[in-house]
């Protein structure tokens, strides 16, 4: 699952352009070894965690959008009227 999560990262990180993308590597790599160093884990970690957020809010947001979609087959006033 790990693998698939660093897979979405660098093809989203494919999808800027070189110099931004390289930039933003930079900054990114040194915010994270300076986080490892403050909070006192491994790099992994400090890796992990975000890549896990990001994983719980796509999912959460695909848990919606099923009833969502329901949701938006009934006209209201229809759905009313059968109350």
């Amino acid at each position: 699952m790990i693998r698939w999560l660093l897979r979405l990262v660098r093809l989203l990180a494919r999808l800027a352009p070189p110099r931004a993308r390289d930039r933003w590597r930079e900054e990114w790599l040194a915010e994270i070894h300076h986080i490892a160093e403050v909070r006192g884990v491994c790099t992994a970690g400090a890796v992990i965690l975000p890549l896990v957020a990001v994983f719980m809010t796509v999912v959460g947001l695909l848990a919606a959008l099923g009833p969502a979609r329901r949701g938006l087959r009934l006209h209201p006033t229809d759905a009313l009227r059968d109350e």
